[in-house]
């Protein structure tokens, strides 16, 4: 037994802190909760944290107590692969300006609750806050989060907002969903940095043992070289971990060299003799992959039906055998639900402008609308095409996501023409796009057979109205109805292969069933991701510890991407590939 614990005790007491970045953190703790929960005699356990309950309902239901806290600052993602360098810097001087209140705040909790030992999944000020109350504290994890604030110094920088996918317009104006809105990515100063990065790492050491998970990146407040900063772990034009780093990542944990222990306060240790004190080593102990497990029924068909019928999915595609589950989940990271916007008066047979286009766009748009109403009543009366012409040619317009449209072979093109503003989809996705805030756009298909829609300009000495209706002319040339184009596009534009479908994860309660396409579902808030994980046959989504340690359990195959900044995902692709 520690020196630190009283041996009159019928059991230990743990307070379990873990990090509310994500859901990673949460699906370990819960998991290695339940296991020491499995233990005879079961320790009593704590857990304190800021993600929601329903995240440890294993451990929960095991019996451990949960209590939601201020434990940690939380590194800002304004969307699933980026991270917001200045927002995050002002979030943790924020949480360091109340670091001493907050110790105080949990010393007199550990005390009150007569804890024993206080586990830490990557929360740094738990381990002063043990460390002050005379506790020992334990690190479970494979980083700290002193290596990745350091890392927003680096000059690498991630994909400009303007390569971006285009976030859905505001009902009222051209300009992103403010809530998709990215901020330049812009290295913050090193010296900026430095003071709240080395506060964190004083924090971290006064952990006394580390339990380092596979995927690990090097632990600066554990191990003395590679030490902070960051970016000097990585080079830049490879944006891979420098030779010595990884040959350190290699070491077994006898070979490292560890930081010496951080003495206790004088008069506050519980419990921890003088001798004991001095006799005091830190320790670096390998762990093994620490996941959730899913349900045992989960392989049968009555588990899949348990499952599948809580999602709301048809049970004539339950058959594993006739359908395909593709899983989209971005762990913590929600999918937020775009603006609400006002109904089109589009034909349904016009398809929507997908393009976010300026301010010019619509006015020019507008007017060429206006001119189009004018004719209806005069057709004496021409374009202007002068002034079209200006404002089409001022336009400045990426070839890759062209703005298209579909005209409707019933009747003439006069009584159609709409104005040429984007379309703001409520959707998270269309029948030909999953809208995933941050990511690239997508590429154009020179094979689509709607690629010959695009709108091109008129020539010099031709009205808009001659020049669209010779478009709809050639469409028509070319064999094609109104029935037949209608039927193609249900055809081509799908999101999914035939006989998939695929399940949103982290979209929340808001999604209706009739906001999505075809073949997709969205699942509840509180659902079990192990077994959804379980049933899937493909995973889309962020290379995180929580989401990796599921697909390698499950043998589920992953399709991932990741922030580079948030460069703890090196680890875990460091999983995937070894798993």
């Amino acid at each position: 037994m520690s020196p630190g614990v009283d041996s009159a005790k019928s059991k230990l007491t743990f307070a379990y802190y873990c990090s509310g970045h994500g859901f990673g953190h949460a699906t370990r703790v819960s998991a290695f909760a339940a296991q020491l929960l499995s233990l005879q005699p079961a320790p009593a356990i704590h857990i304190v944290s800021s993600a929601p309950s329903h995240v440890f309902a294993n451990a929960l239901a095991r019996g451990a107590r949960y209590r939601h806290a201020y434990i940690d600052p939380v590194i800002a993602q304004p969307v699933a692969y980026r991270v917001d360098r200045a927002k995050s810097v002002a979030i943790l001087e924020d949480f360091l300006g109340a670091r001493e209140g907050l110790i105080r705040e949990e010393v007199e909790w550990l005390k009150a609750n007569d804890v024993d030992c206080v586990l830490s999944d990557a929360a740094f000020m738990p381990c002063a806050a043990a460390n002050t109350a005379g506790l020992p504290a334990v690190l479970i994890t494979n980083f700290t989060f002193d290596s990745i604030w350091s890392f927003l110094s680096t000059a690498i920088k991630e994909t400009p907002p303007t390569q971006l996918a285009p976030a859905p317009p505001s009902p009222d104006s051209n300009q992103p969903h403010p809530e998709v809105d990215i901020a330049p990515d812009e290295p913050i100063p090193e010296s900026v940095l430095a003071p709240l990065v080395a506060q964190m790492e004083r924090d971290y050491s006064c952990a006394d043992l580390l339990l380092l998970l596979p995927g690990a990146i090097p632990i600066p407040s554990f191990v003395v070289s590679p030490a902070l900063p960051s970016p000097a772990w990585v080079d830049v034009r490879s944006r891979e971990f420098r030779p010595e780093v990884l040959d350190a990542l290699d070491l077994a944990p006898e070979s490292l060299v560890l930081r010496p222990a951080v003495a206790l306060p004088d008069g506050l240790a519980k419990s921890r003799n003088t001798s004991a004190q001095r006799e005091r080593k830190r320790k670096v102990l390998e762990a093994p992959l620490i996941v959730r497990r899913s349900s045992p029924d989960i392989y049968t068909q009555a588990g899949r039906e348990r499952l599948l019928d809580s999602i709301g999915v048809p049970r004539h595609m339950h058959d594993r055998g006739k359908t395909k589950v593709l899983v989209v989940s971005f762990g913590g990271q929600v999918f937020k639900r775009p603006a609400p916007v006002h109904a089109h008066s589009l034909d349904p047979a016009v398809l929507a402008v997908n393009t976010s286009l300026n301010a010019t766009t619509a006015a020019a748009a507008a007017a060429a609308a206006a001119n189009a109403d004018n004719m209806n009543t005069n057709m004496n009366k021409t374009l202007d095409d002068s002034l079209l012409s200006a404002r089409l040619s001022s336009l400045s317009l990426d070839v890759k996501q062209t703005p298209r449209v579909d005209f409707p072979s019933s009747s003439s093109a006069k009584h159609h023409l709409q104005p040429l503003v984007p379309a703001a989809s409520p959707l998270i996705a269309t029948s030909s796009h999953l809208y995933i805030p941050g990511s690239p756009g997508p590429a154009s298909n020179p094979s689509s057979p709607y690629a010959s829609r695009i709108i091109a300009l008129p020539k010099k000495g031709v009205s808009l109205l001659e020049h669209l209706e010779q478009q709809q002319f050639q469409q028509s040339r070319a064999g094609t109805d109104a029935a037949k184009n209608s039927e193609q596009k249900q055809t081509m534009a799908r999101l999914l292969p035939e006989d998939w479908i695929a399940i949103v994860c982290g979209a929340g309660d808001a999604w209706g069933v009739d906001q999505l396409p075809e073949g997709f579902f969205v699942a509840p808030q509180d659902v079990y991701m192990p077994d959804v994980t379980a049933v899937g046959d493909v995973l889309l989504g962020k290379l995180g510890y929580g989401t990796v340690s599921e697909c390698v359990d499950a043998c589920t195959p992953m399709i991932f991407g990741g922030s580079f900044a948030f460069f703890c995902f090196k680890g875990a692709f460091v999983v995937t590939t070894v798993r």
